[in-house]
């Protein structure tokens, strides 16, 4: 495991693998957030800019304050549809 800071100042535990650039999401009927990171192409090109971004999964993580639900009672909190690869 590596602890982690967000740019929004959350304390993370998360997958030793974790790189900067990755982001810490709440998956919608998971018990934990999780750590994503966007999927390229083998040219280097992220896909997402006409397309749907997609990501793979870098692991499950403890975020201190979002742990219970608290993610949903933030102003800042939005919905948005992903695809897992």
């Amino acid at each position: 495991r590596k602890v982690l800071i967000t740019p929004k100042r959350f304390l993370v535990l998360g997958p030793r693998i974790t790189q900067p650039g990755d982001l810490v999401c709440i998956i919608a009927g998971s018990p934990t957030p999780h750590v994503l990171r966007s999927v390229r192409l083998g040219n280097g090109e992220v896909v997402g800019e006409q397309q749907e971004e997609r990501y793979q999964l870098v692991g499950d993580a403890y975020v201190y304050g979002m742990m219970r639900g608290e993610a949903l009672e933030r102003p800042d909190f939005r919905l948005e549809d992903i695809v897992l690869v």
